[in-house]
Protein backbone atom coordinates (compact mmCIF):
# COMPACT_ATOMS: atom_id res chain seq x y z
CA UNK A 1 0.00 0.00 0.00
CA UNK A 2 2.72 2.32 0.99
CA UNK A 3 4.75 1.21 -2.09
CA UNK A 4 1.46 1.98 -4.16
CA UNK A 5 1.22 5.55 -2.90
CA UNK A 6 4.91 6.66 -2.78
CA UNK A 7 4.61 5.44 -6.75
CA UNK A 8 1.47 7.62 -6.93
CA UNK A 9 3.41 10.67 -5.74
CA UNK A 10 6.81 10.11 -7.80
CA UNK A 11 4.51 9.35 -10.97
CA UNK A 12 1.92 12.76 -10.18
CA UNK A 13 5.68 14.69 -10.17
CA UNK A 14 6.78 13.58 -13.12
CA UNK A 15 3.65 14.22 -15.02
CA UNK A 16 3.40 18.01 -13.75
CA UNK A 17 7.14 18.00 -13.94
CA UNK A 18 6.58 17.07 -17.88
CA UNK A 19 3.55 19.44 -18.71
CA UNK A 20 5.16 22.13 -17.18
CA UNK A 21 8.90 21.76 -19.25
CA UNK A 22 6.48 21.16 -22.43
CA UNK A 23 4.70 24.73 -21.01
CA UNK A 24 7.94 26.39 -21.09
CA UNK A 25 9.07 25.42 -24.34
CA UNK A 26 5.66 26.01 -26.14
CA UNK A 27 5.81 29.31 -24.25
CA UNK A 28 9.69 30.34 -25.57
CA UNK A 29 8.81 29.60 -29.40
CA UNK A 30 5.49 30.58 -29.42
CA UNK A 31 6.31 34.18 -27.89
CA UNK A 32 9.72 34.57 -28.52
CA UNK A 33 10.05 35.94 -25.05
CA UNK A 34 12.63 35.06 -22.14
CA UNK A 35 10.75 37.12 -19.82
CA UNK A 36 7.77 35.12 -20.20
CA UNK A 37 9.86 32.24 -19.26
CA UNK A 38 10.39 33.16 -15.63
CA UNK A 39 7.24 32.08 -14.32
CA UNK A 40 7.22 28.34 -15.36
CA UNK A 41 10.83 27.90 -14.87
CA UNK A 42 9.90 29.02 -11.28
CA UNK A 43 7.29 26.44 -10.91
CA UNK A 44 9.16 23.96 -12.35
CA UNK A 45 12.12 25.16 -9.73
CA UNK A 46 9.61 24.96 -6.98
CA UNK A 47 8.10 21.75 -8.08
CA UNK A 48 12.01 20.36 -7.74
CA UNK A 49 12.39 22.11 -4.48
CA UNK A 50 9.44 20.78 -3.12
CA UNK A 51 9.92 16.79 -4.26
CA UNK A 52 13.52 17.21 -3.20
CA UNK A 53 12.28 18.43 0.94
CA UNK A 54 9.57 15.77 0.53
CA UNK A 55 12.35 13.07 -0.21
CA UNK A 56 14.63 14.20 2.17
CA UNK A 57 12.29 14.31 4.98
CA UNK A 58 11.94 10.69 4.33
CA UNK A 59 15.42 9.46 4.01
CA UNK A 60 15.80 11.03 7.90
CA UNK A 61 12.76 9.69 9.05
CA UNK A 62 14.39 6.51 7.73
CA UNK A 63 17.97 7.30 8.70
CA UNK A 64 16.34 7.83 12.37
CA UNK A 65 14.28 4.54 12.65
CA UNK A 66 17.18 2.31 11.22
CA UNK A 67 19.69 4.68 13.89
CA UNK A 68 17.07 3.78 16.88
CA UNK A 69 17.27 0.12 15.66
CA UNK A 70 20.66 0.08 15.28
CA UNK A 71 20.90 1.39 19.03
CA UNK A 72 18.14 -1.26 19.85
CA UNK A 73 15.94 2.14 21.06
CA UNK A 74 12.18 1.35 20.43
CA UNK A 75 11.29 3.82 22.30
CA UNK A 76 10.84 6.28 19.41
CA UNK A 77 7.69 7.15 17.79
CA UNK A 78 6.21 8.81 14.62
CA UNK A 79 3.11 10.80 15.01
CA UNK A 80 0.25 9.48 12.69
CA UNK A 81 -1.98 12.11 13.48
CA UNK A 82 -1.00 14.50 10.41
CA UNK A 83 -3.46 15.41 7.04
CA UNK A 84 -0.76 13.72 4.88
CA UNK A 85 -2.09 10.54 3.77
CA UNK A 86 1.24 8.74 2.74
CA UNK A 87 3.03 10.44 5.16
CA UNK A 88 0.51 9.30 8.18
CA UNK A 89 0.53 5.92 6.27
CA UNK A 90 4.28 5.68 6.37
CA UNK A 91 4.68 6.80 10.42
CA UNK A 92 2.00 4.28 10.88
CA UNK A 93 3.76 1.46 9.08
CA UNK A 94 7.51 2.31 10.82
CA UNK A 95 5.61 2.24 14.25
CA UNK A 96 4.50 -1.00 13.54
CA UNK A 97 7.66 -2.76 12.52
CA UNK A 98 8.92 -0.46 15.55
CA UNK A 99 6.45 -2.54 17.63
CA UNK A 100 7.30 -5.48 16.03
CA UNK A 101 10.82 -5.32 17.13
CA UNK A 102 10.15 -4.57 20.72
CA UNK A 103 7.79 -7.56 20.97
CA UNK A 104 10.63 -9.05 19.50
CA UNK A 105 13.16 -8.06 22.22
CA UNK A 106 11.08 -8.31 25.16
CA UNK A 107 10.34 -11.79 23.78
CA UNK A 108 14.10 -12.50 23.81
CA UNK A 109 14.44 -11.04 27.17
CA UNK A 110 12.23 -13.06 28.79
CA UNK A 111 13.12 -16.51 26.82
CA UNK A 112 16.55 -15.74 27.72
CA UNK A 113 15.71 -14.80 31.52
CA UNK A 114 13.87 -18.34 31.14
CA UNK A 115 16.92 -19.80 30.43
CA UNK A 116 19.26 -18.01 32.50
CA UNK A 117 16.69 -19.26 35.69
CA UNK A 118 16.93 -22.62 34.31
CA UNK A 119 20.95 -22.59 34.36
CA UNK A 120 20.95 -21.07 37.97
CA UNK A 121 18.95 -24.00 39.28
CA UNK A 122 21.11 -26.60 37.98
CA UNK A 123 22.88 -28.44 40.61
CA UNK A 124 26.16 -28.60 38.41
CA UNK A 125 28.49 -25.20 37.93
CA UNK A 126 28.26 -24.43 33.95
CA UNK A 127 31.04 -21.63 32.88
CA UNK A 128 31.34 -20.71 28.94
CA UNK A 129 34.41 -19.15 28.23
CA UNK A 130 35.58 -17.42 24.93
CA UNK A 131 38.96 -17.68 23.42
CA UNK A 132 40.37 -14.68 25.24
CA UNK A 133 39.90 -16.03 28.50
CA UNK A 134 36.62 -14.17 29.17
CA UNK A 135 33.63 -15.86 30.97
CA UNK A 136 30.14 -14.32 29.50
CA UNK A 137 28.62 -16.75 31.00
CA UNK A 138 28.32 -18.33 34.40
CA UNK A 139 25.39 -20.24 37.07
CA UNK A 140 25.26 -19.93 40.64
CA UNK A 141 26.50 -23.24 41.30
CA UNK A 142 29.22 -22.61 39.86
CA UNK A 143 30.30 -19.32 41.96
CA UNK A 144 29.04 -21.43 44.92
CA UNK A 145 31.39 -23.78 44.11
CA UNK A 146 34.62 -21.57 43.63
CA UNK A 147 33.49 -19.05 46.71
CA UNK A 148 32.98 -16.13 44.58
CA UNK A 149 30.48 -13.71 43.60
CA UNK A 150 31.58 -12.88 40.02
CA UNK A 151 33.94 -13.88 37.56
CA UNK A 152 34.44 -12.46 34.46
CA UNK A 153 38.11 -13.93 32.89
CA UNK A 154 39.66 -17.05 33.62
CA UNK A 155 42.90 -15.90 35.29
CA UNK A 156 40.41 -14.55 38.35
CA UNK A 157 40.74 -18.38 39.46
CA UNK A 158 44.10 -17.80 40.31
CA UNK A 159 43.39 -16.21 43.57
CA UNK A 160 40.66 -19.02 44.39
CA UNK A 161 42.95 -21.81 43.71
CA UNK A 162 45.87 -22.27 41.54
CA UNK A 163 45.42 -25.70 40.66
CA UNK A 164 41.79 -25.10 39.83
CA UNK A 165 43.02 -22.24 37.74
CA UNK A 166 45.71 -24.38 35.90
CA UNK A 167 43.26 -27.08 35.23
CA UNK A 168 40.54 -25.00 33.79
CA UNK A 169 43.02 -23.34 31.80
CA UNK A 170 44.62 -26.00 29.90
CA UNK A 171 41.85 -28.99 30.06
CA UNK A 172 41.06 -30.09 26.66
CA UNK A 173 38.04 -30.85 25.10
CA UNK A 174 36.20 -34.14 26.14
CA UNK A 175 38.57 -34.52 29.12
CA UNK A 176 37.71 -34.71 32.75
CA UNK A 177 39.50 -34.53 36.02
CA UNK A 178 39.24 -35.12 39.81
CA UNK A 179 40.13 -32.29 41.46
CA UNK A 180 40.27 -31.92 46.11
CA UNK A 181 40.16 -28.16 46.85
CA UNK A 182 39.85 -26.40 50.01
CA UNK A 183 38.14 -23.09 49.15
CA UNK A 184 37.28 -21.09 51.88
CA UNK A 185 37.90 -23.93 54.76
CA UNK A 186 35.55 -26.77 53.44
CA UNK A 187 36.97 -29.39 51.42
CA UNK A 188 35.65 -29.57 47.71
CA UNK A 189 36.03 -32.55 45.45
CA UNK A 190 35.24 -31.25 42.20
CA UNK A 191 34.72 -33.67 38.77
CA UNK A 192 36.10 -31.02 35.77
CA UNK A 193 34.65 -31.78 32.39
CA UNK A 194 35.26 -29.72 29.35
CA UNK A 195 33.42 -29.24 26.16
CA UNK A 196 33.71 -27.30 22.98
CA UNK A 197 31.01 -25.40 21.19
CA UNK A 198 30.86 -22.70 18.30
CA UNK A 199 28.34 -19.77 18.25
CA UNK A 200 27.96 -17.36 15.76
CA UNK A 201 30.89 -17.98 14.21
CA UNK A 202 33.17 -18.05 17.69
CA UNK A 203 34.20 -20.41 19.34
CA UNK A 204 33.92 -21.67 22.86
CA UNK A 205 35.17 -23.85 25.97
CA UNK A 206 31.92 -25.44 27.77
CA UNK A 207 33.33 -26.13 31.26
CA UNK A 208 31.29 -28.06 34.07
CA UNK A 209 32.28 -28.20 37.54
CA UNK A 210 30.19 -31.16 39.70
CA UNK A 211 30.60 -31.29 43.57
CA UNK A 212 31.16 -35.30 43.96
CA UNK A 213 31.75 -35.19 47.41
CA UNK A 214 28.22 -35.87 48.50
CA UNK A 215 28.32 -39.19 46.72
CA UNK A 216 31.83 -40.22 48.18
CA UNK A 217 30.73 -39.58 51.58
CA UNK A 218 27.10 -41.69 50.84
CA UNK A 219 29.72 -44.65 49.31
CA UNK A 220 31.79 -43.99 52.36
CA UNK A 221 29.74 -43.63 55.35
CA UNK A 222 28.22 -47.27 53.62
CA UNK A 223 31.37 -48.83 53.29
CA UNK A 224 31.97 -48.10 57.05
CA UNK A 225 28.54 -49.24 58.14
CA UNK A 226 29.33 -52.72 56.21
CA UNK A 227 32.77 -53.13 57.64
CA UNK A 228 31.68 -52.71 61.36
CA UNK A 229 28.72 -54.80 60.92
CA UNK A 230 30.81 -57.41 59.80
CA UNK A 231 33.34 -56.48 62.58
CA UNK A 232 30.52 -56.16 65.15
CA UNK A 233 29.23 -60.05 64.08
CA UNK A 234 32.46 -61.22 64.37
CA UNK A 235 33.29 -59.78 67.88
CA UNK A 236 30.07 -61.20 69.22
CA UNK A 237 30.19 -64.28 67.56
CA UNK A 238 34.15 -64.99 69.30
CA UNK A 239 33.06 -63.25 72.73
CA UNK A 240 30.19 -65.67 73.70
CA UNK A 241 31.98 -68.45 73.70
CA UNK A 242 34.94 -67.21 75.53
CA UNK A 243 32.35 -65.62 78.21
CA UNK A 244 30.57 -68.56 78.31
CA UNK A 245 33.93 -70.85 79.13
CA UNK A 246 35.22 -68.13 81.56
CA UNK A 247 31.73 -68.14 83.42
CA UNK A 248 32.34 -72.08 83.13
CA UNK A 249 35.82 -72.57 84.95
CA UNK A 250 34.68 -70.13 87.18
CA UNK A 251 31.81 -72.38 88.59
CA UNK A 252 34.34 -75.20 88.34
CA UNK A 253 37.33 -73.34 90.58
CA UNK A 254 34.29 -72.50 92.95
CA UNK A 255 34.13 -76.53 93.60
CA UNK A 256 37.83 -76.58 93.99
CA UNK A 257 39.82 -76.22 97.55
CA UNK A 258 40.52 -72.37 97.86
CA UNK A 259 44.65 -72.02 97.42
CA UNK A 260 46.23 -69.07 96.21
CA UNK A 261 46.54 -70.33 92.84
CA UNK A 262 43.38 -71.03 92.22
CA UNK A 263 42.42 -67.75 94.14
CA UNK A 264 44.58 -65.92 91.35
CA UNK A 265 42.49 -67.71 88.79
CA UNK A 266 39.39 -66.98 89.89
CA UNK A 267 39.86 -63.02 89.99
CA UNK A 268 41.65 -63.72 86.25
CA UNK A 269 38.64 -65.15 84.98
CA UNK A 270 36.07 -62.63 86.91
CA UNK A 271 38.43 -59.34 84.71
CA UNK A 272 37.91 -61.90 81.26
CA UNK A 273 33.87 -61.87 81.89
CA UNK A 274 34.18 -58.58 83.28
CA UNK A 275 35.59 -57.13 80.58
CA UNK A 276 33.72 -59.60 77.93
CA UNK A 277 30.36 -58.59 79.45
CA UNK A 278 31.76 -55.14 78.86
CA UNK A 279 32.28 -55.04 75.14
CA UNK A 280 28.98 -57.27 74.60
CA UNK A 281 27.26 -54.52 76.26
CA UNK A 282 28.62 -52.26 74.15
CA UNK A 283 27.98 -54.33 70.68
CA UNK A 284 24.77 -54.60 71.27
CA UNK A 285 24.13 -50.68 72.29
CA UNK A 286 26.22 -50.10 69.02
CA UNK A 287 24.10 -51.98 66.92
CA UNK A 288 21.09 -50.53 68.08
CA UNK A 289 22.36 -47.06 67.62
CA UNK A 290 23.54 -47.90 64.21
CA UNK A 291 20.74 -49.41 63.04
CA UNK A 292 19.02 -45.95 62.37
CA UNK A 293 15.41 -46.48 60.82
CA UNK A 294 13.90 -44.98 57.66
CA UNK A 295 12.59 -41.39 58.95
CA UNK A 296 8.65 -41.52 58.51
CA UNK A 297 8.23 -37.76 57.39
CA UNK A 298 5.64 -35.07 58.67
CA UNK A 299 5.68 -31.50 57.97
CA UNK A 300 6.85 -29.58 61.11
CA UNK A 301 7.96 -26.18 62.08
CA UNK A 302 11.45 -25.33 62.78
CA UNK A 303 9.88 -23.46 65.43
CA UNK A 304 8.30 -26.27 67.13
CA UNK A 305 11.93 -28.16 66.81
CA UNK A 306 13.87 -25.69 68.41
CA UNK A 307 11.34 -25.07 71.61
CA UNK A 308 11.87 -29.03 72.15
CA UNK A 309 15.85 -28.83 71.94
CA UNK A 310 15.62 -25.85 74.28
CA UNK A 311 13.80 -28.26 77.11
CA UNK A 312 16.13 -31.04 76.39
CA UNK A 313 19.12 -29.75 76.87
CA UNK A 314 18.16 -26.68 79.70
CA UNK A 315 19.55 -28.86 82.32
CA UNK A 316 22.83 -30.02 80.70
CA UNK A 317 23.93 -26.68 79.45
CA UNK A 318 22.85 -24.77 83.09
CA UNK A 319 25.03 -27.42 84.71
CA UNK A 320 28.06 -26.56 82.46
CA UNK A 321 27.59 -22.66 82.61
CA UNK A 322 26.88 -23.17 78.65
CA UNK A 323 24.40 -20.42 77.07
CA UNK A 324 22.48 -21.18 74.01
CA UNK A 325 20.72 -18.56 71.72
CA UNK A 326 19.06 -19.39 68.62
CA UNK A 327 18.61 -16.38 65.91
CA UNK A 328 15.02 -14.55 65.94
CA UNK A 329 14.22 -14.48 61.90
CA UNK A 330 13.12 -18.46 61.82
CA UNK A 331 11.76 -19.43 58.75
CA UNK A 332 7.99 -20.39 59.50
CA UNK A 333 7.09 -22.51 56.94
CA UNK A 334 6.57 -26.54 58.00
CA UNK A 335 8.88 -28.85 56.30
CA UNK A 336 8.93 -32.72 55.94
CA UNK A 337 11.39 -34.33 58.56
CA UNK A 338 10.79 -37.17 61.13
CA UNK A 339 10.91 -34.83 63.87
CA UNK A 340 12.29 -37.21 66.38
CA UNK A 341 15.37 -39.11 64.41
CA UNK A 342 16.32 -34.99 63.64
CA UNK A 343 16.14 -33.72 66.83
CA UNK A 344 18.17 -36.88 67.58
CA UNK A 345 20.94 -35.37 65.27
CA UNK A 346 20.81 -31.79 66.44
CA UNK A 347 21.35 -33.54 70.29
CA UNK A 348 24.10 -35.20 69.51
CA UNK A 349 25.67 -31.56 67.55
CA UNK A 350 24.60 -29.57 70.82
CA UNK A 351 26.28 -32.36 72.86
CA UNK A 352 29.53 -32.64 70.73
CA UNK A 353 29.68 -28.81 70.93
CA UNK A 354 29.28 -28.79 75.31
CA UNK A 355 31.74 -31.02 75.66
CA UNK A 356 33.76 -28.61 73.12
CA UNK A 357 33.85 -25.86 75.52
CA UNK A 358 34.58 -27.62 79.02
CA UNK A 359 37.65 -25.44 79.20
CA UNK A 360 36.08 -22.20 77.85
CA UNK A 361 34.28 -19.53 79.36
CA UNK A 362 31.43 -17.59 78.90
CA UNK A 363 31.10 -20.64 76.62
CA UNK A 364 28.22 -20.52 73.94
CA UNK A 365 26.58 -22.65 71.51
CA UNK A 366 23.96 -21.28 68.20
CA UNK A 367 21.88 -22.33 66.25
CA UNK A 368 20.74 -20.43 63.31
CA UNK A 369 17.95 -21.61 61.03
CA UNK A 370 17.60 -20.02 57.52
CA UNK A 371 16.56 -20.59 53.52
CA UNK A 372 19.99 -20.38 51.67
CA UNK A 373 19.58 -19.49 47.67
CA UNK A 374 19.15 -22.32 46.49
CA UNK A 375 15.74 -23.38 48.26
CA UNK A 376 17.37 -25.69 51.42
CA UNK A 377 16.81 -25.52 54.73
CA UNK A 378 20.18 -24.85 56.42
CA UNK A 379 20.77 -25.32 60.16
CA UNK A 380 23.71 -24.31 61.60
CA UNK A 381 25.25 -25.19 64.98
CA UNK A 382 28.05 -23.21 66.23
CA UNK A 383 30.47 -22.39 69.07
CA UNK A 384 33.26 -20.70 70.43
CA UNK A 385 35.22 -23.09 71.71
CA UNK A 386 38.81 -23.68 70.87
CA UNK A 387 37.81 -25.44 67.35
CA UNK A 388 38.25 -28.65 65.13
CA UNK A 389 41.36 -29.94 65.00
CA UNK A 390 43.26 -29.08 60.90
CA UNK A 391 43.93 -32.79 60.84
CA UNK A 392 41.33 -34.33 61.94
CA UNK A 393 38.86 -32.43 59.87
CA UNK A 394 38.43 -35.50 57.72
CA UNK A 395 38.44 -37.53 60.70
CA UNK A 396 35.19 -36.54 62.68
CA UNK A 397 32.27 -38.21 60.99
CA UNK A 398 34.13 -41.52 61.20
CA UNK A 399 33.05 -44.29 63.49
CA UNK A 400 34.71 -44.63 66.32
CA UNK A 401 36.83 -41.99 66.11
CA UNK A 402 37.20 -39.62 68.79
CA UNK A 403 40.10 -37.12 70.55
CA UNK A 404 37.90 -37.19 73.89
CA UNK A 405 38.57 -39.17 76.69
CA UNK A 406 35.39 -40.77 77.39
CA UNK A 407 33.70 -40.07 73.83
CA UNK A 408 32.64 -42.79 72.18
CA UNK A 409 33.09 -42.03 68.29
CA UNK A 410 29.86 -42.59 67.04
CA UNK A 411 27.36 -39.30 67.87
CA UNK A 412 28.46 -37.66 64.97
CA UNK A 413 27.99 -39.85 62.42
CA UNK A 414 24.68 -41.37 63.52
CA UNK A 415 23.70 -37.30 63.35
CA UNK A 416 25.15 -37.58 59.31
CA UNK A 417 23.51 -41.02 59.20
CA UNK A 418 20.19 -38.88 60.16
CA UNK A 419 20.82 -36.28 57.96
CA UNK A 420 21.84 -38.39 55.26
CA UNK A 421 18.24 -40.46 54.95
CA UNK A 422 16.56 -37.12 55.10
CA UNK A 423 18.43 -36.57 51.97
CA UNK A 424 20.53 -33.63 53.11
CA UNK A 425 24.51 -32.91 53.73
CA UNK A 426 26.30 -32.54 56.84
CA UNK A 427 29.65 -30.60 56.85
CA UNK A 428 32.24 -29.51 59.69
CA UNK A 429 34.39 -26.44 59.99
CA UNK A 430 36.14 -24.13 61.79
CA UNK A 431 35.03 -20.12 61.78
CA UNK A 432 36.70 -17.43 60.88
CA UNK A 433 35.57 -16.26 64.34
CA UNK A 434 36.74 -18.75 66.53
CA UNK A 435 35.03 -21.83 67.78
CA UNK A 436 33.46 -24.76 65.41
CA UNK A 437 30.52 -24.61 62.87
CA UNK A 438 28.65 -28.03 61.57
CA UNK A 439 26.20 -27.04 59.00
CA UNK A 440 22.91 -29.22 57.85
CA UNK A 441 21.72 -28.49 54.95
CA UNK A 442 18.44 -29.68 54.09
CA UNK A 443 16.13 -29.69 50.76
CA UNK A 444 12.86 -27.73 51.50
CA UNK A 445 10.39 -29.88 50.83
CA UNK A 446 6.95 -29.13 52.04
CA UNK A 447 3.76 -30.75 52.61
Amino acid sequence: MLNRQLFGIILANAILMAGLSLFTIWTYYHYQSVALLSFPISLVILQILGFTYYLNRRNKQLATFLTSIEQEDTAIRFPTEVKNQSQRLLHTQLNRVNQILQDIKLKHGAQEQYYRTLLDQASTGILVINAEGQVPTINQRALELIGRQHLRHQDQLAAVDQQLHQTIKSIGNGEKQLLALRIEEQLVQLMVSSASIISLGESYRLITLQDIRNELDKKELDAWIKLIRVITHEIANTIGPVLSLSRGMQKHLEELPPTDHSRFLHEALNIITERGENLSSFITRYRRLMKVPNPVLKAVSPLSIIDKLRILVSHQLAESGVKLSVNKHIPPLPFLVDEGLFTQALLNLIKNAAEALQSTPDGQISIQVRIDQNHQLNWEVMDNGPGLPAENLEDIFVPFFTNKEEGSGIGLNIARQIVRLHGGTLRAQNRKEGGALFLIALPLRID
